[in-house]
């Protein structure tokens, strides 16, 4: 059985930005209250630049959805608004200036520099549609594949693309090293 991969620590911070962003507060406290000692060491001394078990991310996930009562929806949305506060910060002008298919052919290399030693293709890439597929995503879950979707969905609109559909056709469950999704948008 392969390693399971690792994830950036920015990833930690923008989900947990995220989630007091939508949430409040009340629930980051009670998500690092309710963490392991690991996931708790993570958080405490977290560096944005270092590498980390997804393991830990898929804690988060978890806790995050048991003190809010949601479902794995809260991670879309956890994944949507950490992407646009990243690339809104990291990557907004660059993102503004060039095309959702440009930024989405870009999107391999991005998602490269988050999740290691995962890989990311780009199927097909034109006006309106993206094939992505997704590979040696080992130890996601659900709840990171979610998270994962969501930002690409961000990253489109962060790009100028409307009304983004999205269209999951392989993968992206429980224990899935691997997805496959169709972006559609105006």
């Amino acid at each position: 059985m392969p390693a399971e991969i690792q994830i950036k620590g920015l990833c930690f911070s923008s989900s947990l930005d995220a989630l007091r962003g939508i949430r409040g507060a009340e629930a980051q406290r009670a998500l690092e209250a309710r963490a392991s000692p690991d996931l708790r060491d993570t958080l405490t001394g977290l560096v944005r630049g270092d590498w980390y078990p997804v393991a830990r991310y898929r804690e988060l996930h978890a806790l995050a959805q048991e003190v809010t009562g949601e479902g794995r929806e809260l991670a879309r949305q956890i994944g949507y608004l950490g992407t646009l506060a990243d690339f809104n910060s990291v990557y907004g002008a660059l993102a503004f200036a060039l095309a959702p298919r440009t930024v989405i052919a870009m999107a391999p290399r991005v998602f490269g520099a988050y999740y290691r030693p995962a890989d990311m293709y780009v199927v097909e890439a034109r006006a309106g549609y993206t094939h992505t597929r997704w590979a040696n995503c080992h130890g996601f879950d659900a709840n990171v594949w979610q998270d994962v979707l969501g930002g690409c969905v961000a990253i489109v609109e962060v790009s100028g693309g409307a009304a983004v559909e999205l269209e999951l056709v392989a993968g992206g469950r429980d224990g899935d090293a691997h997805a496959e999704a169709l972006f559609h948008w105006h």
